[in-house]
């Protein structure tokens, strides 16, 4: 019975480790994302006149010069039509000038979604477990007429959120992009859903500033399409450029199946079911111990007793006995010889 408690109550305890570990692990990632954000957020804070002395020692700060090459490289990818944006290694890409591709360039908020990730250059493996890149051959995170910095995210990694809530976002929503320099102010303008190969609708609209997220669709589908939000600079950015004349045509919002709203619900609801079932069994365990231990408890006192012996002395001589009885019938006999003896006299 005991070998079956313990081995019951260990295999809980594995069970609620594997179930809980997405949970932890999200946690962990979390608590690195945080950590990435702070970083970043006490670099940019440093004054102009300390970032040229860093700069001297250190190539991971973001000096103006940083700036005015961003700036240059988004013109470019304007003139030559993102030739380089044709293939998935593309993505990947860094620009040369950088000074640290691990470090981000920025944090993208998205208060719709209570979403807040470093946002790096490049869509490595690297980047996009930790938080969301800008794909390699769009433009950078700077603002600016003529770019569009397509900014990717995990639909949902290591039970994250990342962008997982996508599908909330509408016409109107705010999307924040701070990076080193400034704060970019963009909303949300237009939703799709595109194949995984269709590149073109990710390029640069000629005279337009544009931000575009872009993750997976639906939930949980491994990459079957690709849910697109499309984003113009609002007027509180500074030198904004919403359209502008000979522009593309702003794209029309087409309503779109919500795929994957029930099936977050349905997982929700399964991870709270699995909580209440290892809660309930661990309460169970707990009772089966009690009444164990509670036997175990009543079983050794039983023993001790019936173990007890009570002795008594007859005719001189020390004698064991269970009850009280049999010492009572040893102190009879013996009281009996005494009387005989006293008659005879002896």
């Amino acid at each position: 019975m005991k070998k079956r408690l313990l081995c019951g109550i260990l295999l809980i305890a594995l069970g609620a480790g594997v179930y809980f570990y997405p949970d932890w692990s999200a946690v962990r990632t979390k608590h690195q994302q945080e950590q990435v954000i702070r970083q970043f957020q006490s670099e940019v804070s440093i004054s102009d006149m300390q970032q040229e002395q860093e700069a001297e020692n250190k190539d991971t700060v973001w000096t103006e010069t940083v700036l005015e090459q961003s700036k240059a490289y988004n013109e470019t990818l304007f003139e030559t039509e993102q030739a380089a944006f044709r293939n998935a290694e593309a993505v990947k890409v860094v620009p040369n000038f950088f000074p640290d591709a691990r470090e981000p360039i920025g944090i993208l908020s998205i208060p719709a979604m209570d979403c807040t990730l470093p946002l790096y250059v490049g869509a490595t493996d690297a980047h996009l477990n930790l938080g969301a890149a800008v794909l390699g051959g769009t433009s950078l995170p700077v603002g600016g007429k003529n770019t569009n910095s397509v900014i990717a995210a995990h639909r949902g990694w290591k039970n994250g959120k990342y962008f997982k809530e996508i599908e909330k976002l509408q016409s109107g929503d705010a999307v924040l992009v701070e990076n080193p320099w400034e704060t970019l102010c963009y909303k949300v303008e237009s939703c799709e859903v595109i194949a995984p190969t269709d590149s073109e609708r990710l390029k640069i609209q000629e005279g337009r500033d544009m931000l575009t997220l872009i993750t997976c669709h639906p939930y949980r589908s491994n990459g079957a399409s690709r849910y697109v939000v499309y984003c113009v600079r609002t007027e509180s950015g500074q030198g904004s450029f919403t359209v502008t004349e000979g522009g593309d045509e702003k794209r029309e919002e087409q309503p779109i199946e919500d795929a994957s709203t029930p099936d977050i619900q349905r997982e929700l609801w399964c991870r709270r079911i699995g909580v209440c079932l290892i809660l309930g069994c661990i309460c169970m365990a707990c009772v089966q111990t009690g009444k164990h231990l509670r036997k175990n408890k009543g079983g050794t006192k039983r023993e001790t007793e019936s173990n007890e012996t009570d002795f008594c002395w007859s005719d001189g001589v020390r004698h064991a006995g269970s009850s009280v009885d049999a010492c009572t019938g040893s102190d009879d006999q013996g009281s009996q010889r005494d009387m005989e003896r006293g008659v005879t006299g002896y």
